[in-house]
C-alpha cells in the first residue's frame, strides 16, 4: 500500500522508526499525500489506488490536523474537488476513479458522518466567510444532516430511511456541531453559532440517554442489537466518548487509561487480523498518555503498505511520528513484542 512519504521518511533510519535527526525538527509539519492524494486532489482510501470515500479523507485531513499537521493546501484541493460530486441534497456517495473519470459506484458507507465531517472541514479549512460555493455545499449538507435528525431520541440516524443510530456516528457528529458554531462565532455570528452550540448540546443529552448502560458502566454501540461482539465495533465504540470529548456524568466513561488497561492487547494484536486503528493511538495523544504510542508507532511498521493500512492510518502515523521522536517497542507489552 503505502510509501514512507517525505516527512516520515527523512526522519527515519531505513530500517525502520529509529531516532529522528535534528533537522527534522526545522521541517515544516506538512502532510505528505503523495500516494493518495492525486494531482486533481481526489484522496483516494489505499495508496495509489482508484477507491475515494470522502468520509475517509476528511477523517484523515481533520485527525492530521488535530495532530499538529499542516494540511490546509491538501484540504483545499481536496474540496475542490468534491464540490462537484456533491449530490443535489447535500450528500456525498463513493467514487471510483477510471480512465474515464470518476463515477459515484457506491452509496456512503454511513450519511451522518460523512456529513458532519464535511461540514467540520468546511468550516476549519476556511480561514474567514466560506466562499461562495463552499457555502453552498455546506448549507446543503447542513440541511441533509438535519434530516437524519431523530428527534423523540435526540440523536441521529445513519441514514434517512433507516432508524438505526449508531454511538460512534453520533460522537462525530458531535464535535463537528461544535466546530460549526466555533466558526459562527468567529465570524461575529453569534445568533447562528448559538443555534449550532444548541444543536450540540442537545445531542450529548441525546447520546447520553440513549447510548450509556449505568449497570454496566458502558456504551451501547447502537439503538439495535449488535452480532459482532469483536474489538471492532464493542471496545472501540467505549472509545469514542473520550476521543470527541463527550461530556458525561461517568468519570469511567472519560478514562483513557482504565480503557486502555482492559483493551492494549487486543488493540496491538487487532492489526494482524483486522486493523491497525491508530485512532486509539489518537486518543492517547490527546489525553497525554503516553503509553502504547510508541508500540503503535513501530508495530505499524509492520502493517503498513498492506492491505489493511488506508489514508486515515497514514495520517495518524505522519502526525504521531512527528511527535515521538524516538518510539520503541520497550514501550508493548512484552507477550506482544
Amino acid at each position: 500500500m503505502g510509501r514512507l512519504v517525505r516527512l516520515v521518511a527523512g526522519c527515519l533510519a531505513a530500517a525502520g522508526l529509529a531516532l529522528i535527526i535534528p533537522a527534522c525538527a526545522a521541517r515544516p509539519a506538512v502532510i505528505q499525500l503523495a500516494n493518495y492524494q492525486r494531482s486533481d486532489g481526489a484522496i483516494t482510501v489505499q495508496s495509489q489506488g482508484d477507491f475515494v470515500d470522502p468520509y475517509f479523507a476528511a477523517k484523515a485531513l481533520l485527525s492530521a490536523r488535530q495532530l499538529g499537521l499542516e494540511t490546509t493546501e491538501a484540504s483545499r484541493r481536496w474540496i475542490e474537488w468534491a464540490l462537484p460530486m456533491q449530490l443535489a441534497d447535500g450528500r456525498f456517495a463513493r467514487y471510483c476513479l477510471t480512465d474515464a473519470g470518476a463515477r459515484a459506484c457506491k452509496p456512503a458507507d454511513a450519511d451522518d458522518s460523512a456529513l458532519a465531517l464535511w461540514l467540520e472541514l468546511l468550516a476549519l479549512t476556511a480561514a474567514g466567510p466560506l466562499p461562495p460555493h463552499w457555502q453552498d455545499s455546506f448549507e446543503r449538507a447542513a440541511a441533509a444532516l438535519e434530516r437524519l435528525l431523530d428527534a423523540p431520541l435526540g440523536v441521529y440516524r445513519v441514514f434517512a430511511d433507516d432508524p438505526t443510530t449508531l454511538l460512534m456516528d453520533n460522537c462525530e457528529v458531535y464535535t463537528a456541531l461544535g466546530i460549526v458554531a466555533d466558526h459562527f462565532e468567529r465570524l461575529g455570528q453569534a445568533d447562528t453559532a448559538r443555534t449550532w452550540r444548541d444543536r450540540q448540546n442537545r445531542l450529548a443529552v441525546g447520546i447520553n440517554g440513549l447510548f450509556w448502560q449505568p449497570a454496566s458502566g458502558s456504551y451501547r454501540v447502537s439503538n439495535e442489537a449488535v452480532s459482532y461482539q469483536g474489538f471492532y465495533p464493542l471496545a472501540l465504540a467505549q472509545l469514542y466518548p473520550i476521543l470527541h470529548n463527550l461530556p458525561t456524568g461517568s468519570a469511567a466513561s472519560r478514562d483513557f487509561g482504565q480503557w486502555y488497561r482492559e483493551h492494549a492487547r487486543t488493540w496491538f494484536r487487532n492489526a494482524e487480523t483486522d486493523y491497525p486503528w491508530g485512532l486509539v493511538a489518537q486518543a492517547a495523544h490527546q489525553r497525554g498518555q503516553g503509553a502504547g504510542i510508541g508500540c503503535w508507532l513501530t508495530r505499524a511498521l509492520r502493517f503498513r503498505h498492506g492491505e489493511r493500512w488506508n489514508v486515515l492510518e497514514e495520517a495518524i502515523f505522519q502526525a504521531l511520528a512527528n511527535h515521538t521522536p524516538r518510539p520503541s517497542a520497550d514501550d508493548c507489552p512484552q507477550d506482544i513484542r
